[in-house]
């Protein structure tokens, strides 16, 4: 038994860390799908030394068994492997002159109007214009529904960049340290042409996190930045 759990702990850890990276002690989740699958091969090759039958229901267990915890632990070594830091940048040349372009972009409660997650924003404390510092409540839309979040502006340059942090205010999330960016610039198409730079930022600290945020997570929030330039396009083009 200990030869084939050796070969199968060796194959899981170095397929995935030639693949990704080496997991570090996440390594340790290979014991459990190889334990099962050695203690199968093993039950299959005891009887053709002592005569006795195998069992095929105990087969048929170790080998579901195997393969489901083998691909739990896949899974769990991809998501270790991946890095904690995740931006997703998009760009979109819109026909438009910076100047148009910031009328829309420039006003925070303009928001709604494109970009596709945020469901109401409402100004904390006193609220006053846009500045560096200035605060807001707004109400997110992610994959588990609508979570109130607060928004804060660390950047606000007239016609050039806006950007502000995200923070959760109820509910939990795995996604820390979100930060969202919007830079303006002159577009090779020439005076009236603008390219849009929409930058979404975030960490994932634990690798559960990880792997939900690889396999669901991302690809929402993709669509998120995509369908709000989009959208920031057709508004500000009417």
């Amino acid at each position: 038994m200990l030869k084939p759990f050796l070969i199968i702990v060796a194959a899981l850890v170095g397929v995935t860390s030639i693949i990704w990276g080496f997991p570090g002690v996440w390594a340790l989740v290979a014991v459990i799908p190889a334990f099962i699958l050695a203690a199968t091969i093993a039950h299959l090759r005891r009887p053709r030394e002592d005569g006795a039958r195998s069992r095929p229901g105990v087969v048929l267990l170790g080998v579901v068994f195997g393969l489901i915890t083998g691909a739990g632990g896949v899974l769990t070594m991809w998501a270790a492997a991946a890095p904690e830091d995740i931006v997703i940048a998009l760009d979109e040349d819109v026909p438009m002159s910076r100047e148009a372009i910031w009328r829309t972009l420039g006003d925070p409660h303009k928001r709604t109007a494109w970009n596709t997650w945020i469901h109401g924003i409402e100004p904390r404390d006193k609220g006053g214009p846009p500045a560096v510092g200035v605060a807001y409540n707004v109400d997110l839309f992610l994959e588990r529904g609508t979570i109130r979040h607060k928004l804060e502006i660390t950047a606000y340059e007239p016609e050039r960049r806006f950007a502000w942090t995200i923070t959760p205010i109820a509910g939990a999330s795995q996604i820390e340290d979100m930060r969202e960016s919007i830079t303006l610039s002159d577009a090779p198409g020439g005076p009236g042409h603008t390219t849009v730079h929409y930058e979404l930022a975030y960490a994932v600290r634990s690798v559960v996190g990880r792997a939900v945020e690889r396999l669901v997570v991302r690809r929402s929030l993709e669509k998120v930045v995509e369908a709000s330039l989009i959208r920031l396009k057709e508004v500000t083009t009417q």
